[in-house]
């Protein structure tokens, strides 16, 4: 962080979009909110203004009302990242550019904030997106964890009887609980 004093670094779109591809500097809020507090984000969520203290950003914005929770930043290197908040997990988006301690979640109770479904990310799982909309039921065709509805994740199509594309919506289960393996 080379800002100069009152600023912060921060990720977001140089291009308009709708996803953060660089990092400026803004400046931090005057009573700014800490990790796992509400925030609001200024103009859209990839403007890179918010009102998160330094170190963090206003992540799980919602588009209509601009309101989200904080998330801190990750420390370290690229290479050997870690997270200073309890119960996070440091997750790495467009070659470092985002780079957040999201939530840890349980797949199986569910536990995530804001319309948000626990998935899987190595070596866990965190609290991500929710974009499976109208499909992401069992069976559904999907691409990517976070194109399944909470409690399902997309597996091989190997796995799921039926499945007619690459990967298709499954239910977790309990690790100790009875289960097939299907060939």
């Amino acid at each position: 962080d080379d800002c100069p004093d009152g600023q912060k670094c921060m990720p977001w779109a140089n291009d308009g979009g709708t996803w953060w591809n660089a990092t400026k500097c803004t400046p931090i809020d005057p009573s700014p909110r800490k990790p796992g507090e509400a925030c609001t984000v200024v103009g859209s969520a990839t403007s890179g203004v918010d009102d998160c203290e330094e170190g963090s950003m206003c992540w799980y914005v919602d588009g209509e009302t601009l309101e989200g929770i904080c998330v801190g930043f990750c420390d370290g290197s690229f290479e050997s990242s870690t997270c200073a908040e309890p119960n996070t997990q440091c997750v790495l988006y467009e070659n470092g550019v985002l780079n957040l301690c999201l939530p840890s979640c349980n797949p199986l109770v569910q536990d995530c904030p804001n319309e948000t479904e626990c998935q899987p990310q190595w070596p866990g799982f965190i609290c991500g997106w929710d974009e499976s909309g109208d499909w992401g039921v069992f069976g559904d065709p999907c691409e990517h964890a976070y194109r399944c509805d909470p409690g399902l994740v997309c597996l091989d199509s190997k796995y799921v009887p039926g499945c007619q594309a690459g990967g298709c919506c499954s239910p977790f289960c309990e690790l100790d609980a009875e289960y097939t393996t299907i060939p």
